[in-house]
């Protein structure tokens, strides 16, 4: 299916989480080859299956262009979003708001994946994300801060590291105002693997 087709397709009324990737890839053009952002978003519905709604390249990103987005999405017939897992990015965050107001906030934990990945062996990054994804999953914050401090004391030495992971850290003692399942729903990294492999 073309992008162009997809993104006519109509779309259930309610997604529990609507997860966005961000790829980054080169353009050729006549003049240049540029760097060029594109987002991918996926929601999941409320019987667990995942519907790629669609696939975005702003050429000139701003809040107007993802309020245009996102309000076409209502056209497409998806009145209520539960969750986002979102990006760091504001303009996301301010086109979102003014067409879903209700949604709940995730940070992103493939975002987190992508960042820390150079700055570590691919053995060692295993144990860091199976670490973050134990601590968005337990049932006190209490016991996802000892995990984190257990995590810091053990990459003491990974300036780089420690620091892309304090970026995140308060977003995720965040969730904890929610449930352990709107958490595990949250961070799984999972749905943005393989609904990347089939794309």
């Amino acid at each position: 299916m073309e992008n162009e087709e997809m993104l006519k397709v109509e779309l259930e009324s309610l997604y529990m989480n609507i997860f966005i990737l961000e790829e980054e890839v080169y353009l050729k053009s006549i003049e240049k080859i540029k760097k060029q952002k594109i987002y991918i978003m996926i929601g999941l519905n409320l019987k667990g299956y995942k519907d790629i709604i669609g696939i975005y390249i702003p050429e000139d990103e701003t809040t107007s262009y993802w309020a245009k987005e996102f309000s076409e999405l209502k056209d497409r017939g998806l009145k209520t979003i539960f969750m986002m897992t979102i990006l760091k990015n504001d303009y996301i965050k301010r086109g979102v708001k003014l067409n879903y107001q209700d949604v709940i906030y995730a940070p992103s934990m493939l975002e987190i994946y992508n960042k820390s990945y150079n700055y570590i062996s691919r053995k060692q990054h295993r144990i860091v994300t199976m670490k973050l994804a134990r601590l968005y999953k337990q049932e006190k914050i209490e016991e996802a801060k000892m995990i984190y401090e257990e995590l810091l004391e053990e990459f003491k030495d990974n300036k780089l590291l420690i620091m892309i992971i304090s970026k995140y850290i308060n977003e995720i003692f965040g969730m904890f105002k929610y449930s352990k399942r709107i958490r595990e729903i949250a961070s799984n990294t999972d749905t943005y693997v393989k609904m990347r492999c089939r794309i």
